[in-house]
């Protein structure tokens, strides 16, 4: 069992420096802008380059508009904003950068694309205060970060509705882990990473590991919460 577990630690570490590598790489030799103290970066080659820096505008606009502190918030723990052709829409935690899906910049509305930022924002200082994923804690992280969404989206127009449409999406159950594996190795193949490495991510997916203190866990989820609204009061 040491040995299983020593292999699927080294395929997940694995993993996890082969994306690092490949984004940071992109984001030094792709083009990118700095923007109201972030800085934003394209990895798709067929992107329309205005139109995201144009709607990324919009968002930092929108959440200064309506929630000043927690602009200020996300300024201090959010880097830069990198757009992929493909994969999930994600936080990445070693760059400390918000990683939108091209299909989410185009398509959603101001409203909904603003409310992803939040959502991914707050895994960002989740994250910033001690949190680290594990699948027992995932859907709790998930709803907490959907509450501030919901929270965020009453400050707007129409925000009852917003929220509420907020609320409905944890019907999907989008943090099961064969969903993020897909959203992955959809991520790994925009970035052309090699398919070896992508059999080798499969082997590393994550087993259930024993269970953590999670009244420990809720303390520090809790904590967050608090800090939160009062940093967005």
């Amino acid at each position: 069992m040491s040995m299983r577990r020593g292999l699927l630690a080294a395929a997940e570490a694995l993993r996890s420096t082969t994306r690092r590598m490949a984004i940071e790489l992109a984001c030094h030799t792709r083009p990118h802008v700095d923007r109201s103290g972030f800085r934003l970066v394209a990895l798709s080659n067929d992107v329309d380059w205005q139109r995201f820096v144009a709607r990324i505008d919009e968002v930092i606009a929108t959440i200064d508009l309506y929630d000043k502190r927690r602009l200020a918030v996300i300024r201090s723990r959010v880097r830069s904003f990198v757009l992929v052709s493909d994969g999930g829409d994600h936080f990445d935690r070693d760059l400390r950068a918000i990683v939108l899906n091209e299909r989410s910049v185009v398509l959603r509305t101001l409203a909904d694309l603003t409310l992803l930022v939040v959502h991914e924002a707050t895994h960002a200082m989740i994250h910033a205060r001690g949190v680290r994923g594990s699948w027992a804690t995932q859907e709790r992280v998930e709803r907490l970060c959907v509450a501030e969404e919901a929270r965020f989206a009453r400050r707007m127009p129409d925000g009852d509705a917003l929220a509420v449409q907020a609320i409905a999406k944890l019907d999907r159950k989008w943090w099961t882990e064969d969903k993020v594996a897909e959203r992955e190795e959809a991520l790994f193949r925009a970035l052309r990473i090699p398919h070896w490495v992508l059999r080798v991510r499969r082997f590393g997916r994550r087993a259930p590991g024993p269970n953590r203190d999670l009244s420990v866990s809720d303390h520090v989820v809790a904590n967050h919460v608090a800090i939160a609204k009062r940093a967005t009061r």
